[in-house]
């Protein structure tokens, strides 16, 4: 979604059609945000089953039960915020994506080393991954929001048409990423047989 978010909105700025932009943004946000509900609601499930199959130790079980529910919410979050990628990538900000990326990567490196170190476990490395990854998200929104003063957050720029250019596009996209992804390691294993 994130390519396809980037994609159309540069095709509407090109086209200096601002509700064209805002209609992306916020057309993504809104089946981000429902994709972020699926997930949460997977989490739960996911927690049922993952005690059902792995022995967790009883001084452990709060642990964890909140370890997988943080990594859940982090990934729930992911999504509507990856929007912001997208949206930075069709402004051809790559500057501020990496200037925010790097610090936050090693940010969560230096927590994660520290709190383990020091003897924590599980839980605080899922609360490092996910208050880094909220803030990394955040930063991205509240700059993306100030580079373009014309962008809109509110349901009413859900629109249809917005979501058609979006999984039109966003579907090529990821077929094209699979493919990508598969691809190599067909050939790898191919030649590994041969």
């Amino acid at each position: 979604m994130s390519g396809s978010v980037g994609r159309n909105i540069a095709f509407h700025r090109a086209r200096r059609d601002q509700d064209g932009v805002n209609g992306i943004l916020n057309t993504a946000l809104a089946v981000l945000c429902g994709v972020a509900v699926l997930a949460l609601a997977a989490t739960f499930g996911i927690l049922l089953l993952f005690l059902q199959l792995f022995e967790v130790p009883p001084d452990q079980l709060d642990a964890v039960r909140l370890s997988v529910l943080i990594i859940g919410l982090n990934l729930a979050l992911s999504f509507p915020l990856s929007v912001f990628d997208g949206v930075l990538w069709a402004f051809q900000r790559f500057d501020v994506q990496n200037a925010i990326d790097i610090p936050v990567v090693l940010l969560r490196a230096g927590l994660t080393y520290y709190f383990i170190g020091t003897g924590h476990g599980l839980l605080a490395l899922a609360l490092v991954t996910l208050l880094t990854s909220a803030l990394g998200g955040a930063i991205k929104a509240l700059i993306s929001l100030r580079l373009e003063a014309g962008l809109r957050v509110g349901l009413a720029h859900v629109n249809r048409h917005a979501a058609g250019s979006l999984y039109g596009y966003g579907i090529w996209y990821f077929m094209l990423s699979l493919v990508r992804t598969i691809s190599p390691r067909s050939a790898q294993r191919s030649s590994v047989h041969a």
